[in-house]
Protein backbone atom coordinates (compact mmCIF):
# COMPACT_ATOMS: atom_id res chain seq x y z
CA UNK A 1 0.00 0.00 0.00
CA UNK A 2 1.85 3.11 -0.85
CA UNK A 3 0.66 6.54 0.97
CA UNK A 4 -0.36 9.72 -1.29
CA UNK A 5 -1.43 7.55 -3.85
CA UNK A 6 -5.08 8.56 -6.01
CA UNK A 7 -7.07 6.33 -6.86
CA UNK A 8 -10.66 7.27 -8.57
CA UNK A 9 -11.84 9.97 -6.01
CA UNK A 10 -10.03 8.70 -3.01
CA UNK A 11 -6.52 9.37 -1.41
CA UNK A 12 -4.37 7.71 1.16
CA UNK A 13 -2.79 10.09 3.14
CA UNK A 14 -1.06 8.09 5.60
CA UNK A 15 -1.09 4.63 7.26
CA UNK A 16 0.19 2.62 10.15
CA UNK A 17 -0.08 -1.32 10.53
CA UNK A 18 -2.85 -1.41 7.79
CA UNK A 19 -1.39 -4.06 4.82
CA UNK A 20 -4.41 -3.09 2.93
CA UNK A 21 -7.06 -0.37 2.53
CA UNK A 22 -9.93 -1.17 -0.24
CA UNK A 23 -12.35 1.99 -1.29
CA UNK A 24 -15.20 0.85 -2.83
CA UNK A 25 -18.05 3.33 -4.10
CA UNK A 26 -21.81 1.41 -4.49
CA UNK A 27 -24.03 4.04 -4.70
CA UNK A 28 -24.76 7.68 -4.33
CA UNK A 29 -25.34 9.28 -0.82
CA UNK A 30 -23.37 10.01 2.43
CA UNK A 31 -22.57 7.38 4.15
CA UNK A 32 -18.88 5.74 5.04
CA UNK A 33 -18.91 1.65 5.86
CA UNK A 34 -15.50 0.22 7.81
CA UNK A 35 -14.90 -3.41 7.43
CA UNK A 36 -12.15 -5.75 9.58
CA UNK A 37 -11.73 -8.50 7.26
CA UNK A 38 -9.18 -10.00 10.22
CA UNK A 39 -11.90 -9.25 12.82
CA UNK A 40 -14.60 -10.99 10.56
CA UNK A 41 -12.97 -13.50 9.78
CA UNK A 42 -11.77 -13.99 13.62
CA UNK A 43 -7.88 -14.19 13.53
CA UNK A 44 -7.84 -10.86 15.38
CA UNK A 45 -10.11 -8.28 17.40
CA UNK A 46 -10.49 -4.71 16.89
CA UNK A 47 -11.10 -2.23 19.66
CA UNK A 48 -10.74 1.67 20.74
CA UNK A 49 -11.57 2.81 17.76
CA UNK A 50 -11.59 6.67 17.45
CA UNK A 51 -12.36 9.08 14.44
CA UNK A 52 -11.43 12.62 13.57
CA UNK A 53 -13.77 14.08 10.77
CA UNK A 54 -16.56 16.37 9.93
CA UNK A 55 -19.28 13.77 9.99
CA UNK A 56 -22.47 13.81 12.12
CA UNK A 57 -23.62 10.35 13.04
CA UNK A 58 -21.16 7.42 14.20
CA UNK A 59 -22.73 3.67 14.39
CA UNK A 60 -20.51 0.69 15.31
CA UNK A 61 -22.14 -2.29 15.19
CA UNK A 62 -19.74 -5.42 16.07
CA UNK A 63 -17.25 -5.27 13.57
CA UNK A 64 -18.62 -2.52 11.84
CA UNK A 65 -18.34 1.40 12.28
CA UNK A 66 -20.98 3.68 9.59
CA UNK A 67 -20.78 7.55 9.44
CA UNK A 68 -23.52 9.28 7.89
CA UNK A 69 -24.44 12.28 7.36
CA UNK A 70 -21.02 12.81 5.64
CA UNK A 71 -20.59 16.51 3.79
CA UNK A 72 -17.70 15.55 0.87
CA UNK A 73 -15.15 16.02 0.05
CA UNK A 74 -13.96 14.49 3.59
CA UNK A 75 -10.98 14.06 5.32
CA UNK A 76 -10.70 11.48 7.89
CA UNK A 77 -8.09 9.85 10.38
CA UNK A 78 -9.39 6.56 11.94
CA UNK A 79 -7.35 5.09 14.69
CA UNK A 80 -7.91 1.41 16.39
CA UNK A 81 -6.34 -1.53 17.98
CA UNK A 82 -5.50 -5.11 16.58
CA UNK A 83 -5.55 -7.91 19.45
CA UNK A 84 -4.84 -11.43 18.18
CA UNK A 85 -7.02 -13.41 20.66
CA UNK A 86 -4.43 -16.22 20.91
CA UNK A 87 -1.32 -14.62 21.66
CA UNK A 88 -2.45 -11.67 23.36
CA UNK A 89 -0.66 -9.37 21.16
CA UNK A 90 -2.13 -5.89 20.70
CA UNK A 91 -0.84 -3.07 18.04
CA UNK A 92 -2.32 0.53 16.94
CA UNK A 93 -3.28 0.82 13.75
CA UNK A 94 -4.25 4.46 11.89
CA UNK A 95 -5.47 5.39 8.73
CA UNK A 96 -5.88 8.96 7.50
CA UNK A 97 -7.77 9.15 4.16
CA UNK A 98 -9.99 11.59 1.63
CA UNK A 99 -12.67 11.16 -0.33
CA UNK A 100 -13.61 13.67 -2.65
CA UNK A 101 -16.86 12.32 -4.39
CA UNK A 102 -20.30 11.86 -1.87
CA UNK A 103 -21.22 8.15 -2.07
CA UNK A 104 -22.07 4.93 -0.06
CA UNK A 105 -18.55 4.09 0.66
CA UNK A 106 -17.13 0.79 1.94
CA UNK A 107 -13.44 1.02 3.36
CA UNK A 108 -12.01 -2.61 3.88
CA UNK A 109 -9.13 -3.11 6.26
CA UNK A 110 -6.78 -5.85 5.84
CA UNK A 111 -4.05 -6.24 9.10
CA UNK A 112 -2.12 -9.13 9.80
Amino acid sequence: MRTGREVSNYRIISHRNITRAQFSRTADGNQIRFRWQAAESGTLTVSDIKLESNFSHVNTTGNQVIITDIFFPVNCRLYYTMTNPLSGQSYESTLEFEISEAGFWTVTLNNN
